[in-house]
């Protein structure tokens, strides 16, 4: 048996849009849940943490965020999931920003959203760039940040140890740099 919220949710899903738009000229793929009929709505642009995907229950929320009446669209960044970019896999926070950045600019253009009520919400890695792009940027009204990054380096150091932490930054820089710089 199912009640008013369940219902909400299963019409939500069913309203969800496969969207894709440019962030510096990458194609980014996400969800678009419509707000109900009426007035534009308010709207939450969800993203995941680290190498994490929307595919990884984003959906969940995403689809309880929409019965409660918010327009929301959900990201994979560009390199992830199913949104543009080589070398797959590729981490850059400023490129990740920008990708929130043109999110941003997708749904301040939407004509079902209330662009003057627009939140983030982000999960570890995400979680910390969403406190950065509310802090930069008017658009965003309010975040919701969970388990946020906000300082990786001093996270790792105390999960490895300074020698280790060493270690790992090497290990990094010795495989992020040759992708970086268009290797496989």
């Amino acid at each position: 048996m199912s009640g008013p919220v369940e219902a909400a949710e299963e019409a939500a899903h069913k309203a969800r849009e496969t969207v894709k738009f440019l962030s510096c000229g990458t194609p980014i793929d996400a969800w678009f849940y419509a707000p109900p009929e009426g007035a534009p709505a308010p709207a939450i642009l969800m993203a995941h943490g680290m190498t994490c995907v929307k595919d990884q229950y984003l959906d969940d929320y995403a689809q309880r965020f929409n019965a409660a009446g918010y327009a929301v669209l959900v990201i994979d960044y560009r390199f992830l999931g199913a949104s543009g970019g080589e070398p797959r896999g590729l981490v850059i926070p400023a490129n990740q920003h920008d990708d929130l950045r043109a999110s941003l600019q997708w749904l301040t253009d939407h004509p079902a959203v209330d662009a003057a009520r627009i939140g983030l919400w982000g999960f570890s890695y995400s979680g910390g760039h969403v406190i950065q792009m509310a802090a930069l940027d008017p658009r965003v009204k309010t975040v919701v940040s969970l388990a946020p990054a906000t300082d990786v380096l001093a996270q790792f150091g105390i999960l490895a140890g300074k020698d280790g932490l060493a270690d790992l930054l090497a290990a990094v820089t010795a495989e992020q740099m040759p992708r970086i710089l268009g290797a496989p």
